[in-house]
């Protein structure tokens, strides 16, 4: 008896002792709550990015607060942290470390105004209606519930400080706001940025900084014309001698390809002067490396006005129970494909320069990076927000992105094919364009197809949008196709090679274009 006894308490104690020294060699402390933390999220050689499976709630943050940052027109490829060989921005790099990394984020739009209402509404433009400044249509719908409106409604105080433009509150993206500033004029030339507005934005944090709360800050810091102030203006370019006037959104409406004049190569582009009509403006290749050079110093130079901002969010403590959002509507072209800027009809400016943004989400229960390669798109922002903080949505059923916790803790795939799409509609007034046209994108992992489809008749677009099936309309539509895996840059078009591929494609993007009639 005394030695089964025995035998049983020598047992225990093995298991003890494995027990024990299973924690103490495993990656949680015994205090730690497995359903409150992320688990290990990076493996010792700190390149892995994936989470344990199997472990519940990591990015659960109910009560947190939520500031969105958005420096508009700023590509994803110019920004440290995703690999630019300049340093343009260190304090964004190093106060978003420790984040969700997303690599393959894509705009719905080319351009803000569509953009903005998709962020806002988790819906495309094709259902929000919101791509035109000029013919009445480009407000956002009452009916629709903004994420600002959702967060209200729970309680939140709800602030934005932007920069005006397509940001305005004529196109009713104030909605659900408390506080709704915005600056600047019109035109991008008086398009305001974040110097403008931070220090209100600072200030509204100081005294809300003890409620629930959701600011947005935004700026066209890095929009055209792209004129920093020193030592920005020189940081990355000190040597330039050229003589073009950078005080003017210099750009290109159509493919444009280099003219030679004296056996010098010259890029044409175009300048609105102000009273003084539109000009043409050639820029050889170093005026236009001085461009981008310009186009760096605004981003460190925004980057630098954030450092403040930076600082009084730690100060205050709100890194702890907020979840901080850095990105940008779109990017821009400086040549590629022919074209500067994004000036036009919107066509030739859905390439990846322009809908891969930048996306970046600090949260407080996150301390290591980790990097998410699957396909996200801005209408996944507002869904994802709205599950981690696990605020009930009443319009869920209308939204049109999905939540990507699930991809983000357990690293799945989460989008099969990614999608854009909008209308351009010319004003009156316009001197370049008289004729509406549409783009749209379908994208996977692999393949990209474009369409862009141009319409002979203003008032037919209108008609056929409203589905108007009796409609006679001159149409030409024009197909880009690249293999994305093997040209990322988007330079060899494929259209008229692949005919399995294209065909594909083209019965993906009118099935979910179909949705929409």
């Amino acid at each position: 008896m005394k030695m089964r006894f025995l035998v049983f308490i020598i047992f225990i104690i093995i298991v003890i002792s494995y027990i024990f020294l299973f924690y103490l060699n495993s990656d949680y402390s015994l205090t730690k709550n497995t359903g409150d933390i992320v688990n290990s999220l990076i493996d010792e050689d700190g390149m892995d990015g994936s989470i344990d499976q199997g472990v519940g709630g990591e990015l659960d943050c109910e009560d947190c607060n939520v500031i969105m940052i958005s420096l508009t027109n700023t590509r994803k490829d110019h920004l440290g942290i995703y690999g630019y060989s300049k340093n343009t921005t260190p304090n964004i790099d190093a106060f978003f470390k420790n984040s969700i990394i997303f690599n393959e984020a894509f705009a719905p739009a080319s351009w803000t105004l569509p953009v903005i209402a998709s962020l806002f509404s988790s819906e495309f433009p094709y259902s929000h209606g919101v791509m035109d400044r000029y013919d009445g249509s480009g407000m956002l719908d009452d009916k629709v519930l903004t994420l600002a409106e959702l967060l209200k409604e729970d309680g939140y105080k709800t602030a934005a400080f932007t920069g005006g433009g397509d940001h305005s509150s004529i196109f009713n993206f104030n909605q659900g706001f408390d506080v709704y500033q915005e600056g600047g004029g019109n035109g991008p030339r008086h398009y305001a940025g974040i110097n403008q507005s931070i220090f209100s934005a600072i200030d509204w944090l100081k005294n809300n900084k003890n409620d629930n709360f959701f600011l947005l800050l935004q700026g066209y810091d890095t929009h055209c014309p792209f004129t920093p102030k020193q030592p920005y203006d020189k940081m990355f370019d000190p040597d330039y001698e050229g003589g073009i006037d950078f005080s003017l959104c210099l750009w290109t409406f159509e493919k444009v390809k280099p003219i030679y004049e004296n056996d010098k190569k010259y890029w044409p582009l175009k300048s609105w002067y102000s009273g003084d009509g539109i000009k043409d403006v050639n820029l050889t290749d170093n005026d236009v490396e001085h461009m981008v050079s310009l186009y760096d110093g605004e981003i460190a130079q925004a980057d630098n006005t954030l450092k403040d901002f930076f600082t009084e969010i730690e100060n205050f403590g709100l890194d702890k129970n907020t979840i901080i959002i850095f990105m940008s509507e779109h990017g821009d072209l400086f040549g590629e494909h022919g074209r500067f800027m994004r000036g036009g009809p919107l066509r030739g400016t859905f390439y990846d320069q322009v809908l891969n943004f930048p996306l970046l989400i600090k949260h407080p229960k996150i301390d290591n990076p980790i990097y998410v390669d699957s396909l996200v798109q801005t209408v996944d922002i507002m869904p994802t927000l709205l599950d981690i903080m696990n605020i009930k949505d009443p319009q869920a059923e209308l939204r049109q992105g999905k939540s990507a916790t699930f991809s983000i803790i357990n690293q799945t795939d989460f989008n099969d094919q990614i999608y854009a799409a909008s209308k351009f509609t010319p004003s009156n007034s316009n001197v370049y364009f008289s004729e509406s046209s549409t783009v749209e994108v379908i994208r996977d992992n692999k393949w990209k197809l474009i369409k862009e489809k141009i319409f002979k008749n203003n008032e037919n677009l209108i008609e056929d949008m409203m589905g108007n099936s009796n409609l006679k309309q001159e149409t030409q539509d024009f197909y880009e196709l690249y293999n994305i895996e093997d040209d990322p840059k988007e330079e060899n078009n494929l259209y008229g090679t692949n005919k399995k591929i294209t065909e594909k494609l083209k019965k993906d993007l009118e099935k979910w274009t179909d949705k929409f009639d």
